[in-house]
């Protein structure tokens, strides 16, 4: 991978995005290895990516760059104006400079994709007049978009509302958070709990006000003694919370059941899933949850407030794990004890979780698979004997 932008003109579709995390290089490095030449992949360097660059693990494709500073990215503006692929993917907004390009594809009248996840719950739960600018400035933009990608129901009903199931019927493209696996079979990471007494509970995030893991704290307070005294509660991440959190936990009288790991390397993630019975993701505002599909795939059962976008899709109530209808204490609490009466059978529901993410579209083959699909829209000739529908239906 080149320190500096160069060659976008000889490349046919460009990928825009932030840094990216092990998933999704895992899929990118594919198309490369599938679509040589084809794809160059840019990932903008924001506030959120020293953190990454620090946690995830594995390579990046060979035609990528690093959009990092100003000189990068006005660099990359002049080679793309010039250049003009035949496609270009941006997933998400957010940063200055992805809709400073999500405004210049739309201008210059490109053929563009737009990948985001978006929950329609999120907007609602905004103010009548952000929503009416919302879609006051950006539906003339969105409604020139070739494609949007959605990620799942929720970020699907989010693009019908805002431009009408009418108009975007055809432009819908299922393509989701892929997650990836342990195993081939898809049968997760070997159990290793440490202590098979213990009931063990995951959390595994950013430590930050908005993930609302002190509620998970109280919740646990607030559980009977027998189940406490069963109970191991494992906190994976880190975050501006994360000091307040152990004093919350000091205070609540629970430094003897919960640990804090501070944050893991991504290939450790999976081992740190495999000790555990129960994930509980407890946050304020979750557009998608791509913990969800982890925990799932490792064969962990999730608890998780309805408004998680991962709910809808990934949570079913009693078959993958349990749906809260808030994230105060007293429900996560309930949530809990619901799970450890159901701890006899609670295996069968990581198992069917499992099924769900390696049999549907949510694991990294699917939507490898996905995206080469995409790909070869703009290919005039798609080495389809190469390709990687064709390679697993062989397998």
């Amino acid at each position: 991978m080149s320190d500096r932008v160069s060659n976008i003109g000889n490349c046919e579709v460009l990928w825009i995005g932030c840094y990216p995390a092990h998933y999704t290089r895992a899929m990118h490095c594919e198309i490369e290895r599938l679509r040589p030449g084809v794809v160059h992949f840019l990932y903008v360097i924001n506030d959120k990516s020293d953190m990454q660059r620090l946690y995830e693990r594995g390579g990046l494709p060979d035609s990528s760059e690093l959009l990092e500073g100003f000189g990068h990215w006005l660099s990359f503006l002049v080679s793309l104006v010039k250049s003009k692929p035949e496609l270009v993917i941006l997933a998400g907004y957010g940063d200055r400079f992805t809709n400073c390009t999500l405004i210049w594809a739309f201008l210059a009248r490109l053929k563009f994709y737009f990948w985001s996840d978006t929950n329609l719950l999120d907007v609602w739960g905004q103010s009548s007049l952000k929503r009416f600018f919302k879609k006051l400035l950006l539906k003339p933009i969105f409604s020139r978009a070739t494609r949007l990608l959605y990620i799942g129901s929720r970020n699907r009903d989010y693009w019908i509302w805002f431009l009408g199931k009418q108009r975007v019927q055809k432009k819908l493209y299922h393509m989701a958070y892929p997650a990836l696996l342990t195993n081939e079979d898809g049968s997760g990471a070997p159990r290793c709990r440490q202590d098979s007494e213990k009931f063990t509970i995951i959390s595994l995030g950013r430590l930050e006000p908005i993930k609302a893991v002190d509620k998970l704290l109280e919740a646990v307070s607030l559980l009977g003694p027998e189940l406490r005294g069963a109970l191991r509660l494992d906190i994976y991440g880190t975050g501006s919370e994360e000091n307040n959190l152990k004093t919350l936990a000091e205070k609540l009288g629970l430094t003897e059941i919960v640990a804090f790991h501070g944050a893991i390397p991504s290939n450790q993630v999976a081992q740190a899933y495999s000790r555990a019975d129960l994930f509980v993701l407890t946050s304020n505002v979750e557009p998608w949850g791509l913990v969800v599909n982890e925990a799932l795939s490792e064969g962990v059962p999730v608890i998780c407030p309805y408004w998680v976008g991962a709910a809808t899709d990934l949570v079913l109530d009693g078959l993958t794990g349990y749906v809260l209808e808030d994230n105060e204490p007293r429900t996560i609490a309930s949530g809990i004890e619901r799970a450890w009466r159901d701890r006899k059978t609670i295996t069968s529901l990581g198992d069917c979780g499992r099924a769900l993410v390696r049999n549907g579209p949510w694991n990294s083959e699917a939507v490898t698979t996905r995206l080469l699909q995409l790909v070869d829209t703009v290919i005039e000739n798609p080495q389809q004997n190469n390709s990687y529908e064709h390679r697993q239906t062989h397998r």
